[in-house]
């Protein structure tokens, strides 16, 4: 498989790397939050402000050998803050419940109508269904911890709570913008797309090319979600279960979701000729090969089904003892495998035709 992303971090190379900052952070919030109930019941039945609080918790957790001043105090408060945003927006990505489009970038030189074309992006973002895509627009969240700071002096102290709040709980994780480019060649039309997962740096996808905007526009749709469905929960549903934390191919999920809006257009053969092409990057992938079989028996291409079925019933059979049987993992029921397997043996006459 060619390189397909320009730019990916470490970060998202080696998921290992998240997670262990993940637990990092919480067990610096752990340490703090002790600290403060650690003061407060010290002192119970004294009424204290947090920073006391924290400060008594240091000094009996030290021996009293150390009493932090106002500075330290709000650098922890401030690391603090800067913690419980960052496992949110962990928690986030992983749930994959939030994600903020921007508007569409005209980088082509060319007059167009960018608000169609915005329509038609965020549509094809959410034609997947793999997870629910909540589009919210550009708004003031504080991106920086000193952002924060920046609060009129009219608010008061609720607006600096406010403003902190935002800062600590964001509402997305994603952040996904798209701009439009033209060539001088064949073909002419193509959208650089950039996904940005919280807090980190964006990721410049690889650019897609078509003979339109519009055409373009849903490659990179496709391309945005291929690039964000590993990161999320949603990639435990079918097909998908064996590409979470790996790097999904662009051209696989492109050539999936095709098939499947071919078939839902009675245009079998072209779905078929796609989900021929998403196998070959994707051999052993049971749900693929599932639909493909379906498709074989709706195009009444009985023993084509029955071969698929055969092999899918050969390779999840308990029975099946052979050493260097490929490890498989499928959300899809195996009872389900064996009764579309046992309906096309059983059909007699019309499967003899075929053969035949």
């Amino acid at each position: 498989m060619g390189q397909q992303l320009r730019g990916v971090s470490a970060q998202a190379r080696n998921p290992s790397v998240r997670w262990g900052r993940f637990i990092l952070n919480v067990l610096w919030l752990i340490a703090i939050f002790g600290l403060l109930v650690i003061g407060a019941f010290k002192h119970r039945g004294t009424p204290l402000m947090i920073d006391d609080a924290f400060s008594f918790g240091v000094q009996l957790a030290t021996f009293h050998h150390l009493a932090p001043g106002p500075v330290v105090e709000w650098a922890v408060l401030a690391s603090a803050l800067f913690s419980i945003r960052w496992v949110a927006l962990e928690v986030r990505a992983v749930l994959g419940e939030r994600m903020e489009v921007r508007p569409i970038d005209n980088a082509s030189g060319c007059s167009v109508d960018t608000h169609p074309l915005d329509a038609a992006f965020r549509e094809y973002l959410t034609l997947p269904r793999l997870y629910q895509l909540t589009t919210i627009p550009g708004d003031p969240e504080p991106e920086h911890l000193v952002e924060v700071l920046s609060v009129p002096s009219a608010s008061g102290w609720r607006g600096l709570a406010a403003a902190a709040f935002v800062y600590a709980f964001p509402r997305r994780a994603f952040i996904v913008s798209a701009s439009l480019r033209k060539q001088g060649h064949e073909p002419r039309y193509g959208v650089a797309v950039q996904v940005r997962r919280l807090p980190g740096p964006a990721t410049e996808l690889e650019t897609q090319w078509s003979t339109s905007f519009e055409r373009a526009l849903q490659r990179g749709a496709y391309a945005a979600v291929a690039h964000i469905l590993p990161q999320t929960r949603a990639c435990r549903h079918a097909p998908w279960s064996e590409w979470r934390r790996r790097l999904l191919p662009v051209s696989l999920f492109r050539d999936y979701q095709r098939a499947k809006k071919m078939v839902a257009e009675r245009r079998f053969d072209e779905a078929l000729y796609l989900y021929h092409q998403a196998l070959l990057k994707d051999a052993n992938n049971i749900d693929l090969r599932y639909d493909m079989g379906q498709l074989y028996e709706r195009l009444g291409l009985y023993p084509d089904a029955l071969h698929i079925y055969l092999n899918l019933v050969d390779q999840l059979s308990p029975f099946n003892s052979r050493p260097h049987r490929p490890h498989v993992q499928s959300k899809r029921d195996s009872l389900v495998i064996w009764y579309r397997y046992v309906i096309v043996l059983a059909l007699g006459a019309p499967l003899a035709r075929e053969l035949l």
